[in-house]
């Protein structure tokens, strides 16, 4: 039979679906509880079916409702992106982004990033904000920000959310340079316990991180916890302490006078790179190039290192 519906009842559908909540949802797209009440209500009466059962703690969807979300998203982003792509030709890029990207990208490859996306796309106003790890997944749901790139393992799709990996980096071991050094690089394993400071610890970056060390043959002593990737990198530049981070973190030239790179062997330890999207609502093509462009800029880095470390052995 034809769909009598609306646009409108398809999405408060998805937000309830995602969000198992009609007030969450309600929040999520800007309306009113009994608003989205009236969408479901709507729904359910065009199709004859139960799409959610209230409990005490939120809603439960029906297997009817499970049958529909995938069509449903796939509407969705169908419609979102046939509308992204006349704008695109009628005006083209314009408007506004807000990223989430991991700290680790910040220092310099975001900034060198944005220098190239304004000259090709001046009138799209970008906003970075930076996410670590799961946090991005929130911030994507709940729209904070239009998509992240960072730092999470893994691919796959859940509450509406979907991650996948575009490339990875070498991770190294950062120390402080020594005064005696004039290459940046070494590959010469410390002789001493490693004093290291994490951004958390005991998740599987943490595991990872500490198998590979001991690949490596290097063994923990004191371990600090700093939630702060720069905070722990002028720590590191003044004393002791060690961290594990991507390469791209360190500027080959500009940060020469102050740190030693040791790589870790990149079968044992990578950093992934990963896009955080959201299910239903599909990327523009202002958003896409700024990803195009920020992989490109990691990939060139992350090649760059590569050559330095084989040079150096």
């Amino acid at each position: 039979m034809p769909f009598r519906g609306t646009l409108q009842d398809i999405r408060m559908f998805v937000a309830v679906y995602e969000e198992r909540s009609f007030t969450i949802a309600a929040a999520r797209e800007n309306t009113t509880q009994p608003s989205v009440s009236h969408h479901i209500r709507n729904l359910e009466g065009i199709l004859n079916v139960k799409l959610f059962v209230r409990e005490n703690l939120g809603v439960t969807a029906t297997p009817a409702a499970r049958l529909l979300y995938p069509r449903y998203t796939e509407i969705l982003r169908d419609i979102d992106n046939a509308a992204n792509q006349v704008k695109f030709h009628a005006l083209g890029h314009q408007g506004k982004l807000c990223v989430g990207v991991s700290p680790a990208l910040c220092r310099y490859l975001t900034a060198s990033t944005l220098v190239d996306y304004e000259q090709t796309h001046p009138n799209v106003a970008v906003r970075i904000k930076e996410v670590i790890g799961k946090a991005a997944l929130d911030m994507v749901k709940s729209g904070k920000v239009d998509f992240a790139i960072c730092s999470l393992s893994g691919e796959g799709e859940e509450g509406g959310v979907r991650v996948r990996t575009l490339t990875d980096v070498q991770n190294c071991l950062i120390s402080r340079s020594l005064p005696e050094s004039s290459n940046i690089v070494s590959h010469a394993l410390p002789d001493q316990p490693l004093n290291l400071i994490w951004a958390s610890v005991g998740g599987e970056r943490y595991r990872t991180i500490v198998a590979s060390l001991h690949a490596n043959g290097m063994s923990i002593g004191k371990e600090m916890v700093l939630d702060s990737p720069f905070t722990a990198l002028h720590l590191v530049a003044k004393s002791d302490w060690r961290i594990v981070a991507p390469c791209v973190v360190v500027d080959p030239i500009l940060d020469a006078p102050h740190y030693s790179m040791l790589p870790l062997r990149k079968a044992d330890s990578v950093f992934p790179i990963s896009l955080v999207e959201s299910v239903s609502r599909g990327l523009d093509p202002s958003a896409e190039d700024f990803i195009k462009i920020l992989i490109e800029r990691i990939r060139q880095a992350d090649m760059a290192w590569e050559a330095r470390f084989v040079s150096a052995i």
